[in-house]
């Protein structure tokens, strides 16, 4: 009786084992039959990565990206033939680039680096087991292009960081050594009010110049994780009025007044970072006049919310803001084009605002907007005062209100005139911070011991030169080398202004005794709101072509590469003067094209 049971049992042993081999055939057919007749194939044939369906005995499918890679590894050397493309499955397994059949681990992914005849080559594989660990599934993709370039931004990411701080330290440390020399020097009485004047030209364009390194400073910070704010006892109203003296002659070139509105019931020492305060307002006061019209008033309010918390508003009178572009103002590199005033877009890489918002998280309530396009614009931060607060409270005690002096406020020899009046609404449609009582207005105007007025600078009797700069430090720097130079310049700080004193002389019945074109050289810098120096030049040359005017020679300024000078000689220019500019350089063309 136990031989039957053997057989039955033997037999049933082989039935199971022949429908699994049978299932398994079937899949195998349903597999290739499912792959080769419908649109899938197609689509798996156009894709740039290889894809190959392999079981041990055959290759149910491959695509023409797999079958193109096989050619790159073809030679004796590596064994692959494109006759047989088992073979280049064969190569990859010896180099690790992908797994076996015999391997079940899956899914699994590799990365291999692949020698060969002197060169390397990156490739990415994803290998999937299916049909019972009987087929696989792999995906190939070289990616030698793309470790290339990731290698390459790597590499530029270490020459940045070490640049950063290259430009921190070695730049800082001379820039430090220039500000307390020319601090010392301002200090001798004994020197001519001219001499004394550009002194205070030189601290301002250094000044300017420290910020700049400190924004990339602050820029490195941030992206490491390592930035943060150093807390001192410091005089508020000294900090902000600081920052008017840096950007009144600005403000004065672009033609925009500027005026602080303070509430005297404010402590009168904070505890903060001063610096990183001083910072903002740089910024946000230079973006305010920079797209302000002229005639413009950009409005600095400081008012007192708490006993420990200022706000601070800088409001203008510009272009506004797209509410579109609002949600993109604060982000990294973000520059806003505005495509109705496309000749006042921003310069710089778009990194103020976005360190601004970083450093108002931190000493304060952190940055908002408000803002009417074609109206205006009001930015406003917080200001925590982090001293104890039985040191506030004895200030409160203690204050004693600006509005009741009869003098001018004083800061290290800078003075500006206190005007009392009330301050409404100024921008149509946007309303700043509710006013609190106590507030003043001030007028900021600094004394004319510290004025540079161009105005001032001895001139030659006859003016037939124009300098078109936007730039107040480039404006005195050129007409002052003209001057020592023996010769005198006009100075207009927009394209449109050059355009306006151009057309009045014109039209002038008394510059009968000059030449008809009333300039017979000019000097216009590239990059200019409103009016570039391209579009300037077109209108010159235009005019010149329909009043037939003589030609006048007109250099190109600029500190731009090769594409921004050769759009200036396309539009008209006849030469191109790189800044900066030293007074060798404009005595040769000095030489050149006036004399």
């Amino acid at each position: 009786h136990k031989t039957p049971t053997l057989i039955l049992l033997t037999i049933t042993t082989l039935g199971v084992i022949f429908c699994s081999i049978s299932r398994r055939m079937v899949e195998t057919e349903m597999f290739e039959a499912r792959y080769k007749n419908n649109d899938l194939t197609a689509l798996i044939s156009h894709l740039q990565v290889g894809v190959v369906v392999r079981t041990k005995e055959k290759l149910l499918l491959t695509n023409g990206t797999f079958e193109a890679l096989t050619t790159v590894f073809e030679d004796e050397d590596t064994g692959v033939d494109s006759g047989d493309l088992r073979s280049f499955l064969k190569y990859l397994e010896t180099q690790n680039a992908i797994s076996s059949l015999d391997d079940v681990e899956t899914p699994r992914d590799d990365d291999a680096i692949i020698h060969r005849g002197g060169e390397s080559y990156a490739i990415r594989s994803q290998t999937i087991t299916c049909l019972d660990e009987d087929a696989q599934l792999i995906l190939l993709q070289d990616i030698t292009e793309t470790e290339k370039a990731v290698s390459e931004l790597k590499q530029l990411d270490r020459f940045k960081t070490n640049l950063i701080r290259t430009v921190s330290h070695d730049y800082r440390t001379p820039l430090n050594v220039i500000l307390n020399g020319l601090e010392m020097i301002s200090e001798y009485t004994e020197l001519p009010p001219d001499l004394k004047k550009f002194t205070t030209l030189c601290q301002q364009a250094s000044q300017f110049l420290m910020y700049l390194v400190n924004d990339l400073l602050d820029y490195y910070q941030i992206k490491i994780d390592a930035f943060q704010v150093v807390l001192k006892e410091f005089n508020l109203l000294d900090t902000i009025t600081t920052a008017l003296d840096l950007l009144t002659l600005k403000a004065q070139t672009a033609g925009v007044s500027l005026e602080l509105e303070y509430d005297d019931s404010l402590p009168k020492m904070f505890m903060s970072d001063p610096e990183r305060l001083h910072q903002v307002l740089i910024n946000l006061v230079t973006n305010a006049i920079k797209y302000s019209a002229e005639g413009a008033v950009v409005h600095l309010r400081i008012s007192r919310v708490s006993k420990r918390d200022a706000l601070v508003e800088i409001e203008d009178h510009g272009l506004g803001i797209r509410d579109e572009d609002l949600c993109k103002l604060f982000n990294e590199f973000g520059r806003i084009i505005d495509p109705e005033n496309l000749s006042c877009n921003p310069k710089g890489v778009g990194l103020g605002l976005w360190i601004c918002k970083q450093i108002c998280s931190e000493i304060g309530s952190g940055i908002e907007v408000s803002s009417v396009h074609g109206k205006g614009s009001i930015f406003s931060f917080g200001l925590t005062n982090s001293l104890p607060e039985e040191t506030i409270d004895e200030q409160f005690n203690s204050i004693i209100p600006l509005s009741h002096h009869n003098v001018p406020f004083a800061r290290d020899g800078y003075y500006g005139s206190i005007t009392e009046s009330f301050l409404g609404s100024v921008t149509e449609g946007v309303t700043p911070h509710n006013q609190t009582s106590g507030r003043v207005l001030y007028k900021w105007q600094p004394s004319k011991q510290h004025n540079i007025d161009l105005a001032e600078i001895p001139e030659a009797a006859e003016v037939d030169i124009l300098v078109v700069d936007d730039e107040a430090f480039n404006q005195i720097v050129l007409k002052q080398l003209m001057t020592s130079l023996g010769v005198s310049c006009d100075i207009a700080s927009s394209g449109k202004e050059a355009l306006e004193i151009i057309k009045e002389a014109l039209n002038n019945e008394e510059a009968i005794n000059k030449p008809k074109n009333p300039y017979r050289l000019m000097i216009v810098d590239y990059d200019m709101p409103w009016m570039s120096g391209p579009e300037l030049i077109k209108h010159i040359r235009q005019l010149e072509k329909e009043l037939d005017l003589p030609h006048c020679i007109i250099i190109g300024h600029t500190a731009f590469g090769k594409p921004e000078r050769t759009e200036l000689l396309n539009c008209g220019a006849d030469d191109i003067m790189p800044k900066p500019v030293s007074s060798q350089h404009l005595r040769q063309f000095l030489n050149t094209y006036y004399h």
